[in-house]
């Protein structure tokens, strides 16, 4: 992607709903917890540094990559992630100890460890609930988009490369992928085509014509092409095609494999005339 520099508010809001949408309550409600422990007198000056140092981080790359357009992928704030979780964290502790401070009078230590301990097990359960694609985590609060999943990386793509791997003379067959190298080559036998992104601009019809009859296989990344209007109409051309193979995770379809030789001829019609989406 091609990087500019951009100081609309629009690349900072968006990034920041990113962030909300892919942190935990508990993360929420931690960060929050920690911001009121500004307000207490006599903070230890080490950990007014530790504060500060961490929101600076968190902030920082949100500020850096909101006005970097191209370079505003979610994988680009995982410092900001780690910053967050770790305030999270210190705010939960400043909880726990003005809890106790409350109740010095009763012997509740073991009930606010066993506390602490089943907020930890409720944050790290919130990423098992995602494997193996912890990149996938929604937070169940902020709500949940019906019909593709937010930014996919490739999830599910193994999959396709799996249940190919295992059909007979895998390793003599070719499919052309979206999302290629690494996701699905890496799981695949035989041989893996790339489908090149200017295939689908209706100036390039005959490449791609040329690509899908060499290969034996076409798999489509519907999780991310679907969400891209400039694949419209190609794979309007492709739906009236029936799948060898459709891939679902989490209630979304992330990929589509055809078998070449199965694709009807009027859809060959329909990719030769293919128009430019609008």
């Amino acid at each position: 992607s091609q990087f500019a520099v951009d100081l609309n508010s629009a690349g900072f809001l968006s990034l920041i709903a990113t962030i909300l949408r892919r942190t935990t309550p508990l993360t929420w409600l931690g960060v929050l917890l920690c911001s009121l422990s500004l307000w207490e007198r006599g903070r230890a000056r080490e950990r007014n540094i530790l504060f500060a140092l961490l929101w600076t981080t968190a902030a920082a790359f949100i500020l850096m990559f909101g006005v970097a357009r191209g370079r505003n992928s979610p994988h680009y704030l995982l410092c900001s992630y780690l910053a967050l979780n770790l305030l999270a964290g210190l705010g939960w502790f400043y909880f726990a100890q003005q809890i106790e401070k409350r109740f010095a009078a009763i012997k509740f230590q073991r009930i606010l460890y066993i506390g602490l301990l089943f907020l930890l097990s409720l944050q790290a359960w919130s990423a098992a609930s995602a494997f193996p694609y912890y990149f996938t985590y929604q937070n169940p609060l902020y709500g949940r988009d019906k019909n593709f999943p937010l930014f996919p990386y490739g999830e599910g793509l193994e999959l396709a490369g799996q249940y190919l791997s295992d059909l007979p003379n895998a390793k003599d067959s070719t499919a052309l992928v979206y999302y290629a190298r690494g996701c699905f080559s890496y799981f695949y036998t035989g041989e893996t085509a790339r489908f090149k992104p200017y295939y689908a601009d209706g100036a390039h019809t005959q490449d791609l014509l040329d690509s899908i009859k060499s290969a034996d296989y076409l798999v489509v990344y519907y999780a991310a092409q679907g969400q891209d209007g400039k694949y419209a109409n190609y794979l309007k051309a492709l739906s009236g095609v029936k799948p060898l193979r459709e891939i679902w995770l989490n209630g979304y379809q992330y990929a589509i494999v055809y078998q070449t030789d199965k694709i009807p001829a009027s859809v060959f019609d329909a990719l030769a005339n293919l128009k430019p989406a609008q």
